[in-house]
């Protein structure tokens, strides 16, 4: 059952005001952010543009020296002889592994409500609803408005990640912990035969459980553990790296961006990077517009707030200020979109100097004969 704490306050008119006014220093600062935040979203390079540029290996083609030490790709089965294990899992056939810690613990979440009064002063109500939840990362309960009776123990087993130190794709070998494998782990199916055993341990498929309760009926400070793996060996997957011939072996590129093994083809990996920059490039856009819009309602607020205390302009004076910092936050954005893209592309910036010079010259010219004329 979830437990509420509510707490009220009336703030006058001249106080909200004067509250507003320390806030434009916050406002101006989130608009800068958002600009050097698009700004530096629209140079980001796309991996899949430079992973095209690697060669291909494949077992049936023979390499000349003279593409010793490129970028390179593969595409087989990943294996390596080692075995990992940790405290709770026994030795298995894994290349990488990341272990999962939720403790069962109270979550704190806030609401707000205002009404603005004639005059301009606001009744706020806080209410903090206190609930129990799985968490992967419990909240230190001693930031709690209540903390009496919403006590979080503290987390004595800890997440975990571990990959084998050597592994080999067809004929090459390399170092697998400079690699990443989070892209091929899938959640692992627990039982008795792979758990080292143990009498504070309870087992299921998903979960080994250890607590005062139960999975069904779990207590506060109870602990759930979950574990992905990269099983061994994984017969298709794609990783590049730099091929040193003679020796056999691939290392981490200096794009180290580029340290993901990924499951499939050369084809399906380049699909992967190219999407996967796509959608970041989209989702740094709204984020930077988000923050915008913060920015620019922050430093707007105190005319807001003055309007609330005439009774007519109040309302209209909220929507008014909204619809403006909207406006204002999509055209800036817009603008320091449009100006990165041509600042990050020399050519672009080029075409678009020369159009300019063009349109001002044009323009000069017919005035020059107008007025001689």
């Amino acid at each position: 059952m979830n437990d509420e704490y509510k707490e009220s306050e009336k703030i006058s008119w001249w106080a909200r005001l004067n509250n507003s006014f320390f806030t434009l220093p916050l406002g101006i600062t989130l608009v800068i952010i958002a600009i050097f935040l698009l700004h530096f979203n629209e140079g980001q390079i796309d991996l899949s543009v430079k992973a095209k540029e690697s060669i291909e290996i494949s077992p049936y083609k023979s390499l000349n020296l003279e593409k010793n030490n490129q970028l390179a790709s593969i595409t087989g089965e990943i294996k390596s002889d080692e075995k990992l294990e940790d405290s709770y899992l026994h030795k298995g056939s894994y290349l990488a592994f990341s272990r999962s810690i939720e403790m069962y613990s109270w979550v704190e979440e806030k609401s707000i409500i205002s009404e603005t009064k004639v005059g301009g002063s606001e009744n706020k109500t806080t209410t903090y609803v206190y609930s129990k939840r799985w968490r992967l990362n419990p909240k230190n309960s001693q930031t709690f408005k209540k903390k009496e009776g919403h006590q979080n123990p503290q987390v004595t087993i800890y997440p975990k990640k571990q990959s084998v130190e050597k592994a080999s794709i067809h004929n090459y070998d390399f170092d697998a912990q400079n690699f990443s494998f989070t892209r091929l782990l899938k959640p692992l199916s627990l039982n008795g035969d792979m758990v080292k055993l143990r009498d504070d341990i309870q087992i299921t498929e998903k979960y080994l459980f250890k607590g005062k309760g139960s999975l069904a009926k779990p207590e506060i400070g109870d602990i759930r553990i979950s574990y992905h793996v990269a099983k061994s060996p994984i017969k298709n997957a794609t990783i590049f790296g730099l091929v040193d011939i003679p020796k056999e072996t691939l290392t981490l590129s200096k794009e180290k961006e580029l340290k993901d093994v990924f499951l499939g083809s050369r084809a399906d990996a380049l699909l992967f990077l190219h999407d996967e920059f796509s959608a970041n490039k989209q989702m740094t856009r709204i984020a930077g517009f988000l923050m915008m819009l913060v920015g620019v309602f922050m430093v707007l607020n105190p005319l807001a707030i003055f309007l609330d205390s005439i009774p007519i302009l109040g309302t209209l004076g909220h929507v008014g200020v909204l619809i403006l910092s909207l406006a204002l936050s999509l055209l800036f954005s817009l603008l320091t979109i449009i100006t990165s893209i041509l600042f990050h592309n020399i050519f672009l910036l080029l075409v678009f100097l020369s159009v300019v010079f063009y349109l001002m010259f044009f323009i000069l010219k017919k005035d020059k004969s107008f007025f001689s004329k």
